[in-house]
């Protein structure tokens, strides 16, 4: 009996070796405590392909979400089935860009919209709603709470009272359905901001396991109040997450980045814009998280299709743009 007891000790190191070299062999899991999964990237040029790639087009059972190369400016375009949604519909700093957009969803097919939203009252954001109105049949318009007194958000009024459009206000914890996508309304979560940028609309979009967050131009105050609101939830965990306020040193805090744990970020801003967006530490901590980091100034329109399980993105590079004009 005492000679077990004083081998007792080597015993236990023997068996805490033996564990740790089982554990080496168990596979490490991704941040966020997510499913592991790589989703495939498509540059051109940089993947060995040459010329102008061709717009890739979702098959049954899947979804396609088009972040549209509108410079220094935001329009997404989501496509389930019959079923499209439209998040702003930018215009800056000129109509070029705004053209390419009307143009993008023509040659998608697009005649109606089920859904707009506008983020918020920005001419960045909103620039090009009032002719988006006036092109296609909206039949609903989710806009930001709080208004503004531009032109551009006037013309934007008159167009939605002209078409008869159902225009919904923003409310966080409302959800929608868009053929077999579902999304809900996160923020913003007071009416009425200091900042326009904070009264942006928040919105996650899901489609089977996988999601992807728009998040407008929502700085750090609106972030916080997410952050504290949804800390003991899910709520903003997404795989893409469509980068606040074009990669703006304002937006993204860590806090905020923590929740939403993107495998893929996407920023949408122009080629050496004045802003100087994206800004360096918003990428060094998009990159601490391990994401891979996709850019309109530098990669143009990016497509994602996804099944629900598997994501795929297509850079279509500013060649596309280019060949794309009339």
């Amino acid at each position: 009996m005492k000679r077990t007891l004083k081998l007792l000790p080597y015993i236990l190191l023997i068996c805490t070796l033996l564990f740790s070299l089982v554990s080496c062999e168990l596979p490490i899991p991704p941040l966020g405590g997510g499913d592991p999964f790589d989703p495939v990237i498509t540059i051109p040029g940089e993947s060995g392909e040459d010329g102008v790639p061709d717009v890739p087009v979702a098959k049954a059972g899947e979804i396609s979400i088009h972040f549209i190369d509108v410079d220094q400016a935001d329009a997404a375009l989501i496509l389930d089935g019959d079923k499209v949604m439209l998040i702003d519909a930018g215009n800056y700093p000129n109509d070029e860009h705004k053209a390419y957009m009307l143009k993008y969803l023509k040659e998608r097919g697009v005649e109606t919209i089920d859904y707009l939203v506008l983020t918020h009252a920005h001419g960045d954001h909103i620039g090009g709603a009032p002719e988006v109105i006036n092109t296609f049949d909206v039949k609903n318009c989710i806009i930001s709470k709080q208004p503004h007194t531009s032109k551009t958000y006037e013309k934007t009024l008159d167009a939605l009272e002209d078409n008869e459009v159902n225009v919904i206000p923003a409310e966080a914890g409302d959800t929608y359905t868009l053929g077999s996508a579902t999304f809900e309304i996160l923020g913003a979560l007071r009416e009425e901001y200091e900042d326009l940028n904070d009264s942006s609309v928040v919105l996650r979009l899901d489609f089977g396991k996988r999601s992807v967050l728009f998040t407008g131009d929502a700085e750090t105050v609106s972030e916080e109040e997410m952050v504290e609101k949804y800390k003991n939830t899910d709520k903003l965990d997404a795989d893409v997450l469509k980068v606040g306020h074009h990669c703006s040193g304002s937006s993204t805090s860590q806090a905020f980045l923590s929740l939403v744990s993107p495998s893929v970020a996407l920023i949408s801003c122009g080629v050496n814009n004045s802003y100087g967006h994206p800004h360096r530490t918003v990428l060094d901590r998009l990159g601490g998280a391990r994401a891979e980091i996709l850019r309109t100034d530098l990669h143009g329109t990016v497509v994602m299709i996804t099944d629900g399980e598997e994501m795929a993105f297509t850079c279509l590079t500013k060649a596309h743009k280019t060949s794309a004009k009339d």
